[in-house]
């Protein structure tokens, strides 16, 4: 699940929204939301993890308690244990990494066990769970894989789809939606890789592939787009010919402004990568004719920066 530049620049930009929005003005609490945003990325993988454990857990307390009816059938003395015995489930149960957040992050579900008893329902039904109940043969490999993608079904088709669940992922976290295909993907990825031979000492995916240096690059982007904001205004708005800032989209200005912040600030990305960066995130971030418009603009604008000389490359292949 490791975030790549573009995760991180979305997440500044995300960050500078909400700090113009605001008009704050104090940059170290603005820093601590952007870290902040970026966490709640590893507390949501933990959490959908953890409606999983909670939902099978429910499940064998079901059937314990089952036994002790006065007349219990057959079944309910004798039932099937194969998802309490799950390898995924049986793994999280003692992963002292996931254990660790999952106390940190203070996640639990003792104020909804409607929306847990709802899941553990549905699921109980399912051809999914029937199915799987009855799967079993005498080959760990098979029976391993099997267990994996039990386990992701229960998440993707039974609490990812869960209304009242993503009701309560969007109090948690305005950008829900923006950070839920990314964990998913990663956790999918994690799951399906696990080695049967894990360990209560086996890691979590990491978030960033270089820590210091990513969060040092977050940083200095949001700190340089605010610093030097009006300045970037009246660099944008001399290049925008019949146009009143006032009336340009407010996104299409800010994916500007952090161009301009990373192009003129970091001597060691490519122009040409962070043009293609910013395009691309304003065809999911702005209006449907926000890239032509930012292309159009910011190649004016760096072009003629570059020959007053107020952009400098340095590194193999980047001094011009």
């Amino acid at each position: 699940m490791i975030l790549n530049r573009r995760h991180l620049r979305v997440k500044v930009m995300q960050t500078l929204y909400a700090f113009f929005q605001s008009e704050n003005d104090n940059l170290s609490n603005g820093e601590k939301e952007l870290l902040k945003g970026i966490d709640k990325i590893s507390e949501m993988f933990v959490t959908l993890i953890n409606v999983a454990q909670e939902v099978i857990s429910f499940l064998d307390t079901e059937q314990e308690n089952a036994k002790t009816k006065h007349l219990p059938t057959d079944e309910e003395r004798n039932p099937n244990k194969r998802l309490s015995q799950n390898f995924v489930y049986q793994h999280f149960l003692t992963n002292r990494e996931y254990l660790q957040k999952v106390k940190q992050y203070q996640i639990h579900w003792k104020d909804s066990q409607d929306l847990i008893r709802k899941i553990y329902s549905q699921f109980r039904e399912s051809d999914d769970y029937n199915g799987y109940l009855i799967s079993e043969v005498n080959d760990k490999e098979v029976n391993d894989a099997e267990d994996k993608k039990l386990y992701l079904t229960l998440i993707t088709h039974y609490i990812a789809e869960s209304d009242v669940f993503i009701s309560l992922l969007e109090e948690e976290n305005v950008y829900w939606h923006d950070d839920f295909e990314l964990v998913y993907i990663g956790l999918a990825r994690f799951i399906k890789a696990l080695p049967s031979d894990a360990n209560e000492f086996s890691p979590l995916p990491a978030l960033y592939k270089d820590p210091e240096d990513d969060k040092s690059f977050m940083i200095a982007l949001f700190r340089k787009t605010i610093l030097n904001h009006e300045e970037y205004d009246k660099i944008i708005e001399s290049y925008i010919k019949n146009w009143e800032m006032e009336r340009i989209a407010m996104m299409d200005v800010l994916l500007m402004k952090m161009a301009l912040a990373e192009v003129i600030n970091f001597p060691g990305i490519p122009i040409k990568v962070s043009l293609n960066e910013y395009i691309e995130i304003s065809k999911n971030y702005s209006t449907p004719r926000s890239s032509v418009f930012i292309n159009g603009n910011l190649d004016k604008i760096i072009a003629d920066l570059k020959r007053q000389g107020k952009i400098e490359k340095t590194g193999r292949g980047l001094v011009e």
